[in-house]
């Protein structure tokens, strides 16, 4: 095996994006990835997204199916998916599976603010000559809340120094 030799990986992605609605909208992909070094694989991924935005409701939800089929890890693909605040998803997918999440976003009042997300891979089981691989699934949860604070309210009406001038001048003037 030559460990300096030239490898080249070649990717092809199709994106189409369309508003059903106010309320819906869909997002579908289709990615290829092709690679070669002594060997070649190829691989394929097929997304599709939906977003769901009620008008006039505190609420909104995503999620996506995603089947992805590679003939090794050299040929995986990368998908960015959606996620809880503050956080972010990118999975390389290999093999051959399917990728699903659903994402949730409940206002609950002013300040508090509820994110879930149910995640799962499910791996279909493959017979290769150098492995083995059973069909298996993996899930994860995800939940964040945020309270904010009526410190951080009124800090944002300090920040207006108008009051706080005015404030200055008669202490000072008189």
């Amino acid at each position: 095996m030559k460990y300096n030799e030239q490898q080249q990986i070649n990717r092809l992605r199709f994106n189409f994006s369309h508003d059903l609605n106010e309320q819906f909208s869909l997002k579908s992909r289709l990615e290829l990835s092709f690679y070669s070094k002594q060997g070649s694989e190829k691989g394929i991924l097929i997304c599709q997204d939906v977003f769901f935005t009620p008008t006039e409701r505190p609420f909104s939800m995503n999620g996506r199916f995603a089947y992805f089929h590679t003939e090794g890890y050299n040929s995986r693909l990368y998908a960015y998916e959606n996620d809880v605040l503050y956080s972010f998803s990118i999975p390389a997918l290999y093999g051959h599976g399917i990728r699903s999440y659903l994402n949730f976003e409940q206002q609950l009042g002013d300040r508090i603010t509820l994110w879930l997300k149910f995640a799962s891979i499910y791996k279909i089981s493959q017979k290769d000559e150098e492995m083995a691989v059973d069909a298996s699934t993996k899930s994860e949860i995800k939940i964040k809340l945020r309270y904010r604070f009526w410190i951080a309210i009124f800090a944002l009406q300090i920040l207006n120094l108008g009051w706080f001038i005015k404030l200055i001048s008669t202490i000072f003037v008189h």
